[in-house]
């Protein structure tokens, strides 16, 4: 009936349905947007459960006698977890050099830089903005960045990008495990604001299953086959001892996972053109925002004559970083099929392997 009023979820309840969405997106966009209730617990299961997995890499890319390009160096922030406050929007990550998700590291690399040279040599994070996506590239060097949330198994983590010139690095930089690194703070609903507005233009462009949901479906069906796999080979009338058959499945997974990445990519093109066409609108705000091209009269770099309104902006073109993203998006699904085998035959794997070791 019209006048009929839906029964209030229990307090406990309604909690417990919010921390059990795996999907950070729809968490953080799609739950905070139901009401003033959902919003605030929404925003306190996400706090709990995603900011802990934080972690931005800023790469520094050598083009100047290096092939395609290679990682001069890369800074890691992740989340200081003992720092999060749930009253505070406030967020507290530690800045050090590591290695970065993917990419090749140039003849000039160095894991482990001193307090000096991190100081040195981070400083263009303080300066990071959307335009350094369109114009900080010389054809010597550029820099690059990538947001994700490292969980365990890789299931349903978005890479995206940020803004982060509101960010504050505390110097002098001090040493920590061994490693040079320094406290940055940052307000982190506006990062997450931020990470997430081109996933929300593609999702509203293209309903249903996202890029990662089909890509998770994926590849489990390709560890339902190595299952089915082991079966076939332990009970065929000359049976393979277990390990012997989980290794060899590993080997036909691991082939099966990197082929489907290659045409999950291809077969979903569609994809690739609404990310880019994404970031378009994204970095067209930004050039616009003070009304006029800071690039403009640098002839390569101008925004005005490869990224206007009226130009499709073309996915392979170097210098918008699509490309870097698209590579990065399928690290994390890659990440989510080693995660998913590990989880179910880690345990297997570490028993063999210690039994050869006897």
């Amino acid at each position: 009936m019209a006048g009929t009023c839906l029964p209030r979820l229990p307090d406990e309840l309604f909690i417990q349905v919010l921390q059990s969405v795996d999907d950070p997106f729809v968490l953080w966009v799609t739950c905070r947007q139901v009401s003033q209730a959902w919003r605030k617990e929404g925003e306190r299961a996400f706090q709990a459960i995603y900011l802990p997995l934080l972690r931005i890499d800023w790469s520094h890319i050598r083009y100047s006698g290096e092939p395609d390009g290679r990682i001069d160096f890369n800074f890691i922030a992740t989340t200081d977890e003992h720092s999060i406050d749930p009253q505070s929007s406030i967020l507290f990550l530690l800045l050090r050099s590591g290695k970065p998700q993917s990419g090749v590291l140039s003849s000039h690399w160095e894991d482990v830089v001193d307090c000096e040279t991190l100081e040195r040599d981070a400083g263009w994070i303080r300066s990071w903005n959307d335009c350094h996506l369109w114009g900080r590239c010389d054809g010597y060097y550029k820099h690059a960045q990538a947001m994700w949330f490292d969980t365990a198994d890789g299931r349903y983590t978005y890479v995206g990008s940020a803004e982060t010139r509101t960010f504050k690095l505390q110097f002098p930089a001090q040493e920590q495990d061994g490693r040079a690194c320094c406290q940055v703070t940052c307000d982190w609903k506006a990062l997450m604001d931020a990470l997430f507005t081109e996933e929300r233009h593609v999702r509203h462009k293209r309903p249903g299953p996202s890029f990662f949901e089909l890509g998770e479906q994926g590849i489990r069906a390709n560890l339902v086959k190595v299952e089915h796999g082991i079966i076939i080979r332990t009970t065929a009338p000359e049976p393979e001892s277990l390990e012997k058959a989980i290794a060899a499945e590993r080997k036909l997974y691991d082939e099966d996972v990197k082929t489907f990445l290659q045409t999950h990519c291809h077969e979903n093109e569609q994809y690739k053109s609404l990310y880019a066409a994404a970031l378009q609108e994204r970095l067209y705000r930004v050039w616009i925002r003070g009304g006029v091209d800071p690039f403009a009269g640098l002839g390569h770099t101008s925004f005005a004559r490869f990224c206007d309104a009226n130009k499709r902006l073309t996915f392979d073109q170097e210098q918008t970083g699509c490309g870097r993203m698209m590579q990065s998006r399928l690290d994390r699904l890659q990440a989510f099929a080693d995660g998913i085998w590990k989880r179910r035959f880690g345990r297997q794997e570490e028993l063999t392997s210690h039994k050869g070791r006897v």
